[in-house]
């Protein structure tokens, strides 16, 4: 299913086809950004369930209180997330390229969370 690698991430396998809006010396350029993306995307939606996996963890370890306080802290971060996330797409200039560095910084972002959710997880575990 995978032909090839860039920067650690499988590339599928492409079409020999090229349409009309891109020239043929563009070809690697685009096939190279598709990879990328789907690279990036991959890893959102990696990091994404890693992050709700932990945080469905950690929210049957804890009872009252500290599980309100949780759930008031998802909650939280989620608004934060969706408003780093308006504001970058509003600040990047439009294209290709802020788009991938706006997913990018949403990986980041996930990936955060998750990391300190499972430390909150083995805190909890130790209890």
């Amino acid at each position: 299913m995978f032909s090839r690698r860039i920067d650690g991430c499988p590339a599928k396998r492409e079409s020999h086809r090229h349409t009309a809006r891109f020239q043929p010396q563009e070809r690697p350029r685009i096939t190279a950004f598709i990879a990328i993306a789907a690279c990036l995307t991959t890893e959102r939606a990696a990091q994404d369930g890693r992050l709700n996996t932990t945080y469905k963890a950690l929210l049957g370890k804890l009872q009252g209180e500290a599980k309100d306080d949780l759930v008031t802290a998802e909650r939280a971060w989620l608004d934060f997330h969706n408003k780093s996330d308006s504001f970058e797409s509003a600040l990047y200039s439009d294209g290709r390229v802020a788009d991938l560095e706006v997913t990018q910084n949403e990986v980041f972002r996930l990936c955060e969370r998750a990391n300190t959710l499972e430390r909150y997880l083995s805190i909890a575990n130790d209890l």
